[in-house]
């Protein structure tokens, strides 16, 4: 049984995850965070189910604050329709995929910004605007 988070992905889109990590290995090794320099980056995420994977991230190549020991390797085309196929050895530029894998993935998607921001500051220096406004008139009369 391997479980992880995929981070940095957008809902009903295509893309690059900007880090996978491992956080349960029943065997005991490659625990922790690929990040760095993937080989193969690629995620589809439908209604916040991740829908296919193709991800590799050799050891040798990632940064040090991340798994150097290990490498990783998710590869489905969709994810719905077979078993994924994965692998996590404990090589730093090795990979042995199994057809047979417990794998539970769960993608972390990136929030989107809220441009609500702005009219809201708008707003207030309206307001203020005003305030001062009927200020000045108060001190004509």
């Amino acid at each position: 049984m391997v479980s992880g988070v995929i981070r940095g992905l957008h809902d009903n889109a295509t893309g690059a995850a900007s880090s996978v990590e491992v956080l349960y290995n029943a065997n005991g090794f490659g625990v922790g965070e690929y990040v760095g320099s993937p080989t193969i980056n690629t995620f589809s995420v439908a209604a916040g189910v991740l829908t296919s994977a193709n991800f590799t991230s050799f050891g040798i190549l990632n940064t040090s604050s991340g798994v150097t020991c290990c490498s990783l390797t998710i590869k489905s085309f969709p994810l719905s329709s077979a078993a994924p196929q994965a692998g996590l050895t404990p090589s730093d530029g090795i990979i042995i995929p199994n057809l047979d894998v417990d794998l539970s993935i769960t993608p972390a998607l990136a929030p989107v910004p809220l441009p609500a921001g702005l009219p809201l500051v708008l707003t207030g220096l309206a307001g203020f605007a005003g305030l001062r406004m009927r200020k000045k008139r108060k001190a004509q009369v």
